[in-house]
């Protein structure tokens, strides 16, 4: 029976705090499928990506609406809305709608990765010592944070009161009767374990909010530790990257990994990028041979749609919007991608950006995944199979990540050594 029950607007969300379980030790899966039957599922904790964040809020409330209520009713002891730890996506909407679709009374949100450096004072988020909006997330080109102050971020699109409750303040905390969401102040590690311990004591761990930090706190409290044995996958010598991300964390490390780490890199060009036509055969299947050309002849491969002076795809069009580009990006990626796993490709292969993921999992008529360990923060190894092979799959959010993250990958071995999440 489900424990625990994680709802993420995308695919890199869900895969980095569904590994915190399956870390663990707790039974873990990954599904994109927003109709499953919660009271059939084996699985400890299900980690469903609901892939809302770039939907209207309206939609993206009223499908977290639907997921709860049905969570509710299966009785699912923890319901977590994992949320981005840059505070992107549908956030107020899609916590008022938990708040509602549950039947509890109050939401506890902590939204901060101290691990990351993305810290709540005063319920002001920050990343690396900057506010939210004024960090690269305020600018980015597809979906920028436009408020630090998470109460305010909140109140954009929901009318539930909103408390924030200082680290001095959580010792004394008792939840209201009326309808609240609290947001936690957390500066640290021992914040954010303090304030598990205190919820977990109060009885609130029923309706959560945060991101991969809180559930890292969490498993201890919900009866889901476990330290059996798992089975070793064994590391590859070979990893192909697909990055869709345009974030400037991901631009500066495919630059990094170019120039310092041996990898070839792969600009695809717009015209391809943003083209429907088939893969097989015309432009599409010449570029699919220079493709595969570059993949048998690279250990370390980089393709990237990312672009520069009149290639630069996420500027738009008249004919294209930006959110047009967006997917256009991700859906062409997941198709190159399944290209070239058909072609023959079997390397370890790292996938930046959720819609990317995504893309990549729809194109292979995938819905589910098993996360196996986090490799680096923020950076999960999982295990997907299409055509009776199992593949590995390294993933991470744009943003996330050092500059040289590509070359430690590579150079350092013993972090891709992992064990198995699969019993």
């Amino acid at each position: 029976m489900i424990k625990m029950l994680v709802i993420a607007d995308d695919f890199t969300g869900a895969l980095d705090t569904g590994v915190k379980f399956s870390a663990a030790g707790a039974r873990t899966k990954v599904v994109t499928d927003t109709e499953i039957d919660f009271t059939t599922e084996p699985e400890e904790v299900l980690v469903l990506c609901a892939p809302t964040r770039h939907l209207p809020p309206e939609a993206a409330y009223e499908i977290i609406l639907q997921i709860t209520r049905r969570a509710a009713a299966a009785e699912i002891g923890c319901i977590f809305k994992k949320t981005d730890s840059a505070l992107r996506g549908n956030i107020g909407a899609e916590l008022s709608a938990a708040l509602e679709g549950s039947g509890e009374r109050s939401l506890c949100f902590i939204p901060a990765l101290p691990a990351m450096n993305r810290i709540t004072i005063e319920g002001v988020h920050y990343i690396d010592g900057i506010p939210v909006d004024q960090s690269v997330f305020g600018k980015d080109p597809f979906e920028p944070v436009t408020e630090s102050c998470v109460p305010e971020l909140l109140h954009l699109q929901c009318d539930v009161p909103v408390r924030v409750i200082s680290s001095w303040e959580v010792e004394k905390f008792q939840a209201r009767e009326e309808r609240c969401i609290y947001v936690f102040d957390c500066a640290a590690k021992e914040d954010m374990e303090n304030e598990v311990r205190m919820l977990a004591g109060q009885g609130q761990l029923k309706l959560l909010a945060g991101c991969a930090g809180l559930a890292e706190s969490l498993p201890p409290y919900l009866g889901l530790m476990d330290v059996g044995e798992r089975s070793s996958v064994v590391p590859r010598n070979r990893m192909m990257v697909v990055c869709g991300s345009v974030n400037p964390i991901s631009c500066s490390q495919m630059e990094y990994g170019e120039r310092y780490g041996g990898y070839r890199r792969v600009h695809i060009p717009a015209e391809h990028i943003l083209s429907d036509s088939s893969l097989c055969d015309g432009p599409g299947g010449a570029l699919m041979d220079q493709l595969w050309e570059a993949y048998c002849q690279s250990e370390y491969l980089m393709l990237d749609s990312l672009q520069s002076g009149e290639e630069r795809v996420i500027e738009g069009t008249a004919e294209l919007t930006l959110e047009d580009i967006r997917q256009k990006i991700s859906h062409r990626l997941g198709q190159i991608l399944k290209a070239l796993l058909d072609r023959g490709a079997t390397s370890r292969i790292m996938i930046v950006g959720g819609d990317t993921l995504l893309a990549f999992l729809e194109s292979i008529h995938c819905t589910e995944l098993i996360p196996v360990r986090e490799l680096r923060p923020g950076v999960v190894l999982s295990q997907v199979a299409y055509r009776e092979r199992t593949y590995e799959v390294v993933s991470k959010s744009g943003g996330f990540g050092e500059e040289e993250l590509l070359v430690i990958l590579k150079e350092e071995p013993e972090n891709m050594k992992t064990k198995s999440a699969v019993s």
